[in-house]
């Protein structure tokens, strides 16, 4: 883990410079131009506003940077920091902003959208296919019979590589 700079110029470059590290890893792993990289970004503290700023402009470029290669950006985080301040950001006319968002709020509703604070994303942004929302975590569950540890996540935008009809079976719940 790095910590992003509260200088922000210093954000900047750090998160142009992660841009084209994840272009790289895109690359060697076969995901072409086009594919949306999500940036993890981890809740942090709200009490300083320089903590939003710097997150926001190191964000923008990393945005900027993975668009000027081809790709989609996106960004996993929190509805308490990282979503809070992209929506306010987004909502100001602010460029740089992701094509995608993964939030995380686990309250174990499967939908995309924020149901507990729609104050902090609302409906109106990253709408057409462009959200991932985490909405719960650290279960276990068997899939092709194997047991894992996961964050589920309900997921409405498209995904690289080549889609595979599964049988959730009778147990699957969605919207509808």
């Amino acid at each position: 883990l790095a910590r992003i700079s509260l200088d922000l110029a210093t954000a900047r470059n750090q998160g142009s410079a992660a841009a084209q590290d994840a272009v790289a890893a895109a690359t060697r792993f076969g995901l072409g131009r086009g594919s949306t990289l999500y940036f993890d970004m981890e809740s942090y503290s709200m009490s300083d506003t320089g903590f939003s700023a710097a997150t926001v402009a190191f964000i923008q470029s990393w945005t900027t940077g993975l668009g000027s290669a081809g790709y989609r950006s996106g960004v996993y985080g929190g509805v308490g920091s990282m979503m809070r301040d992209l929506a306010r950001a987004a909502q100001q006319g602010a460029g740089g902003i992701p094509d995608a968002i993964w939030l995380a709020h686990w309250n174990d509703v499967q939908t995309t959208r924020d149901t507990y604070s729609p104050q902090y994303v609302p409906d109106s942004l990253w709408t057409g296919s462009n959200r991932i929302r985490q909405y719960g975590g650290d279960r276990s569950e068997s899939w092709g019979g194997a047991t894992i540890n996961i964050d589920p996540n309900w997921v409405d935008t498209p995904l690289p590589g080549n889609p595979v009809q599964t049988d959730y079976g009778t147990a699957a719940t969605g919207p509808g």
